[in-house]
């Protein structure tokens, strides 16, 4: 009796990992070995980079195509976060998250073309723009 119901926690824990995996699948960001957040592997895309330093996004104004993967590295000694300013428009909702120094953080720019304030919301001086081309 022990052995069936062990069997069957067995069996609902895997059906829950699996769920889980097919609802986070591959846009959830993951950690590389070098601290750096990931998207799961997808079709070949270029990557544009964003690099934060003496508290400024360079550049301040970046191009991306629609989904494309923006690379924020965090070169101050400080964490910063990436985020679309609540209630700009275009309406596009991105955030790094935490970029700990010396991190990278991938996010994907909006889907709608359009260009999208943003800033970090630490450092609310902190400003810049993700132009979204169509």
């Amino acid at each position: 009796m022990v052995l069936v119901a062990s069997a069957a926690a067995a069996v609902a824990l895997a059906a829950v990992v699996l769920v889980l995996g097919a609802v986070h699948g591959p846009s959830a960001p993951s950690t590389t070995a070098r601290g750096e957040r990931a998207l799961a592997s997808s079709p070949a895309r270029s990557v544009v980079h964003v690099r934060i330093s003496d508290y400024e996004f360079r550049p301040g104004r970046v191009r991306a195509r629609p989904g494309e993967v923006v690379a924020v590295t965090n070169g101050d000694q400080v964490t910063h976060k990436m985020t679309a300013i609540p209630g700009s428009l275009p309406f596009g909702r991105f955030d790094t998250g935490y970029v700990d120094p010396g991190r990278t953080v991938r996010l994907r720019a909006p889907r709608m073309p359009g260009s999208y304030a943003s800033y970090c919301s630490i450092h609310n001086f902190m400003k810049g723009v993700l132009v979204v081309t169509g």
